[in-house]
């Protein structure tokens, strides 16, 4: 799990123009299993589970200012330790 409060991103002169990020909270999922054929071992890691976008927002109006969504990412793999 990864929980990122409100950031401060930028000012500006008048501070109904400045912006912060806003909380994010993000879940990951990993896991590994070891096989008992030559050090052969199993791996799945999957990101971003529940699809969070992170959003800057103006602190002035509340409206957001950038939304990055980076969508659900998995790597599924088989690993050879010699």
């Amino acid at each position: 799990m990864l929980y990122q409060s409100k950031i401060f991103q930028s000012s500006n002169f008048w501070n109904e123009l400045s912006t912060h990020s806003d909380s994010y909270l993000r879940w990951d999922f990993s896991v590994k299993q070891k096989l008992p054929w030559l050090g052969l071992q199993v791996f799945l890691n999957i990101n971003n589970l529940t699809g969070a976008k992170e959003t800057d927002i103006n602190s002035g109006s509340g409206n957001p200012t950038s939304i990055q969504h980076y969508g659900t990412t998995a790597d599924f793999g088989i690993r050879l330790r010699l």
